[in-house]
């Protein structure tokens, strides 16, 4: 038997209010580019003059896994994502599943699995903002997992082509000062 999830800390509304705010508050611009479930699908983008990757962050996609959006909360509400890169973030894919705290979607559709048949609202207004957006150098999709961001972004930044990234000051500090712990949906600064 599967143990029971606990409620999430707040409705995915809620959750939506403290994103837009978070990230206002650090100099994004937020775009509600659809609605499901009396819930606003949101985006967040900070673009930063000059030549910087664009990188593009999702969470939220299965409703029953709440640490990656709660994770990416803790990020914006500290201010991690400066103005070193173009940030594109869609913190909360499914708020219909997180709702319910569930893998479906409020279709009954696993939309990881959708982006091909295309047959949920939260999958269709996603893949129409993302047709409207430039090309991102790279993609992180966050799920219920442990993983070390610092290490995946030393990776991914190691195979930039030289002089891509300022390595002064770049994201290498980010790179150090970034751990995330989503199975224990803490954020830790060194």
């Amino acid at each position: 038997m599967l143990p029971q999830l606990e409620p999430p800390p707040f409705e995915s509304t809620d959750l939506v209010t403290r994103f837009e705010s978070a990230a206002r508050g650090h100099g994004f611009r937020c775009e509600r580019y659809g609605e499901v479930a009396g819930c606003p699908l949101i985006a967040l983008t900070k673009r930063t003059p000059g030549p910087r990757p664009r990188l593009y962050l999702s969470s939220g996609i299965h409703g029953d896994e709440p640490a990656p959006p709660l994770a990416l909360l803790e990020m914006l509400e500290s201010g991690t994502f400066d103005s070193r890169a173009n940030w594109l973030i869609c913190p909360l894919l499914t708020p219909s599943g997180f709702l319910k705290r569930t893998r479906e979607s409020a279709e009954g559709v696993d939309p990881n699995r959708d982006y091909k048949d295309i047959r949920s609202a939260e999958i269709r207004a996603h893949i129409n903002w993302l047709q409207r957006q430039p090309n991102f150098e790279i993609t992180f999709s966050f799920f219920d997992e442990i993983m070390s961001l610092s290490k995946l972004l030393r990776k991914i930044i190691s195979r930039l082509p030289s002089g891509f990234v300022q390595r002064t000051s770049s994201l290498s500090d980010l790179e150090a000062s970034v751990t995330m712990r989503m199975s224990q949906m803490t954020l830790e600064t060194a």
